[in-house]
């Protein structure tokens, strides 16, 4: 297909990957790894999300993103810990960065759209004149009560790690008090000691730290949600505003 492209001079090389999202539902481990895989390919390479549902509410919700290169040397590490998060300085803000988008339509698309505006053919419902913004608003809002369910049991999962953590550390201070009464008690008797090193006993293994990746991405698409609601709110009073500015004039005359 790229050089069926290339013969008829339309542009063939790739720059990224696209897709859709219902009400800027994009954040998930599976976005990421194709986008790791398509910068760790083409540095300059960016993903785009195209968002629908708003879009018919009379807004182009039209986004470009691309991983940091904070999180992209995480990444190659396959290692998302709490402490590797901390180390590296990251949080659910530095995962991805937006590039802006300019949209330029072709000499060829402005006759065309002139063309399907004067034979009636596009209906237009004036959606950008419609006042009320609950559905929006309440749609936003299950989203992101989903969302917190989520980041809950991410915390709690997060809660069980440092419990155990803290269980085992108590363990081996026992276990390690014990241990050194009974050296001390071999001293004495003149037999070899044992062993004090905790790290080479079968008791004590090291509790895997728990993957953090899952929380901040939930995280991330949780400030995703914040900020529609807050853009849907503010639009729909602007709306308000304006109608009642058109009802004052009105009643004037």
């Amino acid at each position: 297909m790229k050089q069926c492209l290339r013969a008829v001079n339309v542009e063939h090389h790739i720059v990224g990957w696209y897709r859709s999202a219902y009400l800027g539902h994009f954040v998930t481990r599976e976005v990421v790894v194709n986008q790791f895989e398509y910068q760790k390919e083409i540095p300059n390479s960016v993903f785009i999300v195209f968002d629908p549902t708003r879009t018919t509410a009379g807004r182009l919700a039209l986004k470009a993103y691309r991983l940091t290169e904070e999180f992209m040397e995480l990444f190659k590490k396959q290692q998302f810990g709490q402490s590797e998060f901390r180390r590296a300085g990251l949080d659910s803000r530095h995962i991805f960065q937006e590039v802006a988008i300019k949209i330029h339509n072709s000499h060829l698309v402005h006759a065309f759209l002139f063309e399907l505006r004067e034979l009636k053919t596009m209906s237009c419902d004036f959606d950008r004149l419609q006042l009320c913004s609950a559905p929006e608003l309440r749609q936003n809002l299950e989203l992101l009560s989903e969302c917190i369910d989520e980041y809950a049991n991410e915390q709690n999962r997060f809660a069980f790690y440092q419990r155990s953590l803290h269980r085992q550390g108590q363990q081996q201070q026992a276990f390690l008090a014990k241990r050194q009464q009974e050296n001390e008690r071999r001293r004495t008797a003149g037999k070899p000691v044992l062993d004090e090193d905790l790290s080479r006993h079968p008791m004590f293994k090291p509790i895997a730290e728990p993957d953090r990746l899952d929380t901040l991405l939930i995280s991330h698409q949780m400030d995703q949600y914040c900020d529609q609601v807050n853009s849907a709110a503010t639009m729909g009073f602007n709306k308000m505003f304006v109608t009642q500015g058109f009802h004052a004039d009105d009643a004037s005359h």
